[in-house]
């Protein structure tokens, strides 16, 4: 009888988004203490340095939500990302 083991994706997953998140904001840390200035990294930075462009829409609502979105911090977006995948694996069955 063979056993097979599944590999549960949670804990890597979570420990992934949160040491990402914290990178990014200790970057940003370290950036303040070396110029004195803060260096903000909104969601739409990292975006276009992995090649995607901003989404636009001719609906001005959903236009906006995207501008929001887009310029939301990438480490909150991160840890919002980690809530998310925390929420799913919650709500599936074992």
């Amino acid at each position: 009888m063979t056993s097979t083991r599944e590999i549960s994706w949670m804990p890597i997953f979570s420990l992934t988004t949160i040491i990402a998140s914290l990178a990014v904001f200790l970057f940003q840390v370290y950036y303040w203490l070396k110029v004195g200035d803060w260096l903000p990294i909104p969601l739409q930075s990292a975006m276009q340095f992995v090649g995607l462009n901003f989404p636009s829409t001719s609906w001005l609502g959903i236009q906006k939500v995207y501008e929001y979105l887009y310029g939301a911090p990438l480490s909150v977006c991160i840890l919002g990302v980690y809530f998310i995948g925390a929420i799913i694996k919650n709500l599936t069955p074992e």
